[in-house]
């Protein structure tokens, strides 16, 4: 009976059983990726939305005018842009701003961006192509406009597969945007 002198290296059923682990693992971590991914969009809308909403507030305080921020949706896309009261009229000011692709406004009695516009401002915003849903208004006190919905003021966003992002809260003392 002859023995085999030291060998080196790992047998076909050894190398079998590691690929078969890692393609086990592979297949566990794919889906949480998308969720991840998801997870990151929402982030990234609740910080652009809460961005706009707090700076539209500072520019109707510093500007003592009004201040509005629009909301538009274009092609499966939410967009938003800030319009200024300029003497008698309004004017936007900078671009349109697009939403991480897949967010779009939940359907939440009172949200902000299905507030009604005024023509004027809806005029003033530019020409999309979209469907301008609403908006929310800042006086030069910072106070969000009055009258312009029944209960709590906020801005709820959902992903392609309906997940609701934390609502946007909107102070009606103060116009301050926070997050529950």
């Amino acid at each position: 009976m002859t023995t085999r002198g030291n060998t080196h290296g790992f047998s076909l059923t050894e190398m079998l059983v590691a690929l078969g682990v890692v393609a086990l693992l592979t297949v566990m971590a794919v889906p949480s990726l998308g969720r991840i991914s998801d997870s990151q969009r929402r982030k990234g809308a609740i910080s652009l939305a809460m961005g706009t909403l707090s700076s539209a507030r500072t520019l109707a305080l510093s500007g003592k005018r009004e201040s509005w921020v629009v909301f538009r949706q274009e092609g499966g896309r939410l967009f938003l842009r800030t319009v200024l009261g300029e003497g008698p009229g309004f004017s936007p000011t900078g671009n349109w701003l697009a939403l991480p692709a897949g967010i779009l406004p939940a359907e939440v009695d009172g949200s902000v961006a299905s507030l009604p516009l005024p023509p004027a401002v809806i005029a003033s915003a530019g020409n999309p192509a979209g469907e301008i849903l609403g908006g929310i208004g800042f006086l030069p006190t910072g106070k969000p406009c009055p009258g312009r919905s029944g209960g709590q003021l906020a801005l709820v966003m959902r992903d392609a597969r309906g997940t609701k992002t934390p609502a946007i809260l909107l102070s009606r003392a103060t116009g301050l945007a926070s997050l529950p």
